[in-house]
C-alpha cells in the first residue's frame, strides 16, 4: 500500500566575502558577509493534490575583533546575525499526508490555501561571543562565552511522527546562554590528553503550544527539548613512527 507520494526538489545558491584586516600588529578585525537563495517546491503530490514553491533570500553578516595581549595569549569579541529557512516537511509534511497532516499555510476566503502566506516562519539569531585563546608548546585552552537571542527558532516541540521522527516547529523567542571549554595537554611529544565541556541555559523566553486553532498553553520559561545543559568529551592519544592509536 502506497501511503504517500509527491515530488520536490530545492535549489541553493551562497556566496560570501570574508575579509581579515589588521589595525595594527596586536589587533586583528574580521568581517565576513554572505548572501543565500533558497527554494523548494513540492508537486505532483498525488493525496491532496498539493503543487507549491517557496523562495527566500537570507543576508548573513558577522564581524569580530581579535586582540593579542602576547605571543601566547590573545581575547576575541564577535557579533553574528543568522537567518535559516524551515525544512520542506516544515511547511508540509507530505509523508503524513494519510495520517492527517496539511499544508500549513493561510487560507484563502475560499477556503483554499493561500501559497503565498505560510504559516511558518524563517528563524533569526543574534549571537554575541567573547572569549580568549591561549597555547605554548604543550599546552592549549580556549574559553568561549556565547549569548544567543532567537526569533521564531524552529525547536523540536516534544511529539514524534508515526515513524518516530521529532516534530518541529517555530516558538516566538528563545534564548541561549552558556560557557564552553577546550583544552589539550602534551604529556610527552607522543602522548596527548584532550577535552572539552560546556555549559548552557536554553529557554523558551515567549511561546505557545497550540493544542487546536483556539486553545493554547503557555510554555514561556520552560527548557528547550535536544538541548542537554551539560556535555564533556576527554579523550587521550598517542603518535610515535606512523602509528596512532585515539581513546
Amino acid at each position: 500500500y502506497q501511503y504517500y507520494f509527491y515530488n520536490g526538489f530545492k535549489n541553493i545558491f551562497n556566496g560570501f566575502v570574508n575579509e581579515s584586516y589588521d589595525l595594527n600588529k596586536n589587533i586583528n578585525l574580521l568581517i565576513e558577509l554572505q548572501l543565500a537563495y533558497h527554494k523548494y517546491r513540492l508537486y505532483n503530490e498525488r493525496y491532496l493534490n498539493t503543487d507549491f514553491s517557496i523562495s527566500n533570500l537570507f543576508f548573513n553578516p558577522r564581524i569580530g575583533l581579535n586582540y593579542k595581549l602576547n605571543q601566547l595569549q590573545n581575547i576575541f569579541i564577535s557579533f553574528a546575525r543568522v537567518t535559516r529557512e524551515p525544512r520542506l516537511k516544515n511547511y508540509y509534511d507530505a509523508a503524513e499526508s494519510s495520517a492527517g497532516e496539511i499544508p500549513q499555510f493561510e487560507l484563502d476566503s475560499n477556503g483554499k490555501y493561500d501559497f503565498n502566506s505560510p504559516l511558518v516562519k524563517p528563524e533569526t539569531m543574534n549571537d554575541i561571543e567573547i572569549g580568549t585563546f591561549f597555547s605554548d608548546n604543550n599546552f592549549s585552552l580556549n574559553l568561549n562565552l556565547f549569548y544567543m537571542l532567537f526569533k521564531d527558532e524552529i525547536i523540536k516541540n516534544g511529539k514524534v511522527d508515526r515513524f518516530g521522527q521529532p516534530i518541529t516547529g517555530n516558538v516566538d523567542q528563545t534564548t541561549h546562554v552558556g560557557i564552553e571549554l577546550t583544552a589539550s595537554f602534551k604529556l610527552f611529544n607522543t602522548v596527548e590528553i584532550f577535552g572539552n565541556a560546556s555549559y548552557s541555559k536554553n529557554k523558551i523566553s515567549n511561546g505557545k503550544y497550540f493544542i487546536n486553532d483556539t486553545t493554547a498553553i503557555d510554555i514561556s520559561k520552560n527548557s528547550i527539548s535536544g538541548f542537554p545543559e551539560f556535555l564533556s568529551n576527554l579523550g587521550i592519544q598517542f603518535s610515535s613512527n606512523g602509528i596512532f592509536v585515539k581513546l
